[in-house]
C-alpha cells in the first residue's frame, strides 16, 4: 500500500479511549471489545518558524520510519518547502530533528515510493514562474529525489518536466505506485482534467515519457488520487469525480496496459469524499470514503483480482462529513485492517476488523493531544515491531503521534 497524506504521539493507556457504537455493524460486540494499549498523544514538534502540513510516511529497508511533509512559513515565496524527520533506530521512537530535504523548488504535496533496491524516492510539487507553451502563467511541475544508498543519504532534486504540449500539472501533486517488476510509477491530474502517468524505464532507473489516462467519461475529477496493487501485482488507482462518485482504473495484467475508467458508484443519496484503499490479508482490495451523511462507507472485492461488492456503511462518527475528514487505513501485525478518521467532536476515532479479511468491530476514540486540536491531515504506518502508529497535524502546526504499545520499546527521545 502507498501512503499519502493522499500512509501512514507518555501516559500508558490500557484501553484505546471510550468504546462507543454508531450505526449498524455486522460484527458482534464481544468480538470488538478488545483492550488495545495506546501510548497517548505526543508531539514531534515542527521546524522553527514553520508549520507542518500533509505528512506522508516511508519505511527504510532497516525498518526505520521516515516522515516527509510540506512546511509552511519558511524559505522564499510561496513559503513552502519539504522537510523530513525519521526514527533514530528501528522499533523505537528515537527521532531526529526536522531537516530540510535538499534545496530545490520542490515545495508541496509530497508522496513517497520504494525503489526495487530498497531506496526511498520522494516526489513533490513545485511552483514555477511563467513560461511559454501550455503553461503561460505560474504553474506546477513535479520534482523527485532519491536516496543515494539504502537507508541513508539523498541525491539532488530533479524535475519530471511538463507533462505534455497541451497540459500542465494541477495542484495537489503526485501519487507514487510501483509495478510488479519494481518500476516506480507516478500519477498526477493535469490542467486538461486528465490523469497522467510516468514510469521508470527499468527498476531503479531512469524515467520514460508522460502518458494520458484520460478522465472518466468526461467527468472532471478531484486531484487527489489513491492507489494500491491487487493480489496478482497489477496496479489499481482510484479518483473521485465531480459527481461525488468513485472511479477505478487498473492494469489488465501486471506491468501491463490499463482498463480505462470504471465507475464504482456511490451509496444512494450520499456524496462521497476522497477515497482510500488497502489490501486485506487474503489479497482482496477494500475501498473506503466518508460521506456527507456522516457515515464512513466501504466496498470490497468479493475475491482477489475480481468484482466488487456494493457500498456498505461502517456507521457514523459523530456526524463527521467528507468535507471535514477523510479516513486513513493501516494493517495491524495480526493482519486486521484499522481505519482512522477525525470526528466532528475533534477526537480521532478508529475501527478495527474483528479478524483478518473479516467484518468490522465498534468505533472507539483515541482522544486528541493536550493543548491542540487535530486537523484532517492524517497518516498511518506500521513499525518494525508490528505496532501501528498514527500521525496527525495539530492546530499548533506541529506533528503529533499516538502508537500501539504492544512490544514497544520506550526510550528517551534523541536528537542529532
Amino acid at each position: 500500500m502507498w501512503l499519502r497524506g493522499i500512509s501512514t504521539g507518555c501516559a500508558l493507556l490500557l484501553v484505546a479511549g471510550m468504546l462507543m457504537h454508531y450505526g449498524a455493524l455486522s460484527a458482534s460486540p464481544a468480538a470488538s471489545l478488545e483492550a488495545v494499549a495506546w501510548s497517548g498523544w505526543y508531539s514531534l514538534g515542527k521546524p522553527t518558524g514553520g508549520t507542518v502540513e500533509w505528512p506522508v510516511i516511508g519505511q527504510n529497508q532497516d525498518g526505520r520510519l521516515e516522515i516527509f511533509a510540506q512546511v509552511r512559513g519558511l524559505g522564499s515565496w510561496p513559503y513552502l518547502s519539504i522537510y523530513q524527520i525519521f526514527q533514530w533506530l528501528p522499533g523505537t521512537w528515537f527521532l531526529s530533528n526536522w531537516n530540510a530535504l535538499g534545496s530545490s523548488d520542490a515545495q508541496a504535496a509530497p508522496s513517497v515510493g520504494w525503489n526495487q533496491d530498497g531506496r526511498l524516492e520522494v516526489f513533490a510539487q513545485s511552483l514555477k514562474v511563467a513560461k511559454g507553451g501550455p503553461c503561460p502563467g505560474p504553474h506546477y511541475d513535479i520534482e523527485h529525489i532519491g536516496q543515494t544508498a539504502i537507508n541513508n543519504g539523498w541525491n539532488s532534486w530533479a524535475s519530471m518536466e511538463t507533462i505534455s504540449a497541451s497540459s500542465c500539472i494541477d495542484a495537489n501533486g503526485p501519487y507514487a505506485g510501483r509495478n510488479q517488476d519494481g518500476r516506480l510509477e507516478i500519477f498526477v491530474k493535469g490542467s486538461d482534467g486528465n490523469v497522467w502517468r510516468k514510469a521508470q524505464v527499468a527498476a531503479n532507473g531512469s524515467w520514460g515519457s508522460w502518458s494520458s489516462m484520460g478522465m472518466p467519461g468526461g467527468i472532471s475529477i478531484d486531484p487527489i488520487l489513491c492507489a494500491s496493487r491487487q493480489q496478482n501485482g497489477s496496479q489499481a488507482i482510484f479518483v473521485r469525480g465531480s459527481n461525488y462518485e468513485i472511479y477505478l482504473n487498473y492494469q489488465t495484467a501486471p506491468n501491463g496496459g490499463w482498463s480505462g475508467w470504471v465507475g464504482m458508484g456511490k451509496p444512494n443519496g450520499v456524496r462521497l469524499g476522497s477515497p482510500v484503499v488497502s489490501q486485506n490479508q487474503d489479497g482482496r482490495l477494500e475501498l473506503f470514503a466518508s460521506g456527507d451523511d456522516g457515515g464512513i462507507w466501504h466496498k470490497w472485492q468479493v475475491a482477489p483480482n475480481s468484482f466488487w461488492s456494493g457500498w456498505a456503511s461502517l456507521g457514523t462518527v459523530l456526524f463527521t462529513s467528507f468535507s471535514g475528514s477523510d479516513p486513513v487505513v493501516g494493517l495491524q501485525s495480526s493482519g486486521r485492517m484499522a481505519l482512522f478518521v477525525l470526528g466532528s467532536d475533534g477526537l480521532l476515532w478508529h475501527i478495527v476488523q474483528t479478524a483478518p479479511s473479516s467484518s468490522w468491530g465498534l468505533w472507539s476514540n483515541l482522544g486528541k493531544p493536550a493543548g491542540a486540536s487535530l486537523t484532517n491531515q492524517l497518516a498511518v504506518a506500521r513499525n518494525l515491531d508490528g505496532s501501528l502508529e498514527i500521525f496527525a497535524v495539530g492546530s499548533d502546526g506541529a506533528l503529533h503521534h499516538n502508537l500501539e504499545t504492544a512490544s514497544r520499546v520506550f526510550l528517551p527521545v534523541m536528537t542529532r
